[in-house]
């Protein structure tokens, strides 16, 4: 097909110009192509993005009916589907333009792919969901219950509340300063017996003892001359400070011990300086979240650290392994044991013996709030000293198997809140007498001061 010659449009547009309906036609066609502009516009508008699930005809399936949008589009047309007409013939029905594609405009025909989505499924809605019903206000006279029915703490709140409480529970009196901080200290309230539970602390302590007699009893607390000082010696009177440190967790704790001693001797002069350091550790045997009994395994080791022959030290190595207890009887009260064994290595064959510890303990606080808190404690200790030997005041030696004595020792803690940065601090008082055989010391009196954390 003859493509027309550039030049014969000028000439056609030259014969017309001087017809009154051309401008018609070019008035309509303008309008028209500002409106497929417009509605091609539109459409890049709606559809950004055309969906990956086209939906694609075929001459097999029915096409759907499709409602006129009533917009105008430019549809691509192949230009061979339109022949030219002859140069030489005049028509009003067609224009030529020199491109290479032409459009037909359509004003009622929808695009291919507008087909109408299907509804949205409907998600079905939960019912809802009732609020429980308010809790009815306790009386303030009525008790709580939070202790099992095995604590006779308020046998006589029980009657007429049997059908109305769960079970395993019972009634107890809630005093308004049943809990407190108090309640959380008062296991580690004593001075001597070792509490069961393993607690992380620092604590400083002044330990201030008078009447020690025959001090190398079972090389106990002095070595037998010549290892310990030469002279026998009438009474001795001694003051001990030291740093304890303990750490752990809920089943195991090690701890140290490092004393200075300040010691008064009638025979052999005054002397001081740091005595035997002690090391140990403590094992939690049953759980700690039993409510009533704990018990729990400790062994301590004792270093020749002091100086022996100025009686700071022993001179010789020792263990000594023990079991401790301990029963809850209520948040306020508890009671406490221990027995321990102390077992000398490396003393005098004659003069050195095994001596047996043994104790009980209550602690019981007096008064608490959330950050303040008084307890009072009391124990009494016995020590039995197994064989061995002591030097009297006139020199001579004798046996010492079987030699029994206790002390009685009440004390006071007071626990001050709340925790800083080194933990709880509580400062207490302790002190004692002993009665028997004549003991370790006749009177005893210490202070504490603790930081717990």
């Amino acid at each position: 097909m003859n493509r027309p010659q550039s030049d014969l449009v000028p000439r056609r547009a030259q014969q017309r110009r001087d017809r009154p309906s051309d401008w018609l036609r070019w008035l309509a066609l303008l309008i028209s192509v500002c409106l497929a502009s417009f509605a091609m516009a539109n459409d890049d508008i709606d559809s950004v993005e055309e969906p990956e699930d086209t939906v694609e005809l075929t001459e097999e399936e029915d096409e759907p009916d499709l409602e006129p949008v009533g917009r105008a589009q430019l549809i691509p047309v192949d230009p061979a589907e339109f022949d030219p007409p002859d140069a030489d013939t005049e028509s009003d029905e067609s224009l030529i333009w020199p491109e290479r594609s032409f459009l037909r405009i359509s004003a009622t025909q929808d695009l291919p792919f507008l087909v109408p989505l299907p509804d949205p499924p409907l998600v079905p809605s939960l019912p809802p969901v009732p609020f429980p019903p308010a809790a009815e206000p306790v009386p303030e006279d009525l008790p709580v219950p939070l202790a099992p029915s095995g604590d006779s703490f308020c046998p006589e709140c029980q009657n007429g509340f049997d059908d109305a409480m769960p079970p395993g529970s019972m009634l107890i009196h809630a005093d308004e300063d049943s809990f407190g901080i108090g309640s959380r200290q008062v296991p580690f309230a004593l001075f001597h017996i070792d509490s069961v539970e393993p607690l992380s602390q620092i604590r400083l302590r002044a330990d201030f003892a008078n009447g020690l007699k025959t001090p190398d009893r079972a090389e106990r607390f002095w070595a037998a001359p010549p290892v310990g000082p030469s002279q026998p010696e009438r009474e001795v009177n001694y003051q001990t400070f030291s740093v304890y440190s303990e750490t752990g967790g809920d089943h195991f704790a090690a701890f140290t011990e490092i004393p200075l001693i300040f010691m008064n001797a009638d025979v052999n002069g005054d002397t001081s300086g740091p005595g035997n350091i002690t090391i140990g550790q403590k094992f939690l045997l049953t759980n700690p979240n039993n409510r009533h009994w704990q018990i729990a395994q400790i062994l301590r080791t004792y270093l020749p650290t002091g100086s022996s022959s100025r009686g700071l030290g022993n001179g010789l190595t020792a263990i000594e392994p023990g079991l401790l207890f301990r029963y809850r009887r209520s948040e306020r009260t508890y009671f406490h044991g221990e027995i321990k064994y102390w077992i000398p290595f490396g003393g005098d064959p004659k003069h050195a013996g095994q001596v047996v510890q043994y104790g009980t303990g209550m602690s019981h606080v007096l008064w608490q709030t959330d950050e303040r808190a008084v307890m009072s404690t009391l124990e009494l200790i016995g020590w039995t000293i197994g064989d061995g030997q002591a030097t009297l005041p006139d020199g001579t030696v004798q046996q010492v198997n079987g030699d029994t004595f206790f002390s009685i020792l009440p004390g006071l803690r007071t626990a001050l809140g709340p925790s800083g940065d080194l933990g709880l601090f509580e400062v207490g008082v302790s002190s004692g007498l002993t009665f028997g055989d004549a003991g370790w010391y006749d009177t005893r009196f210490l202070f504490d001061f603790r930081w717990s954390y």
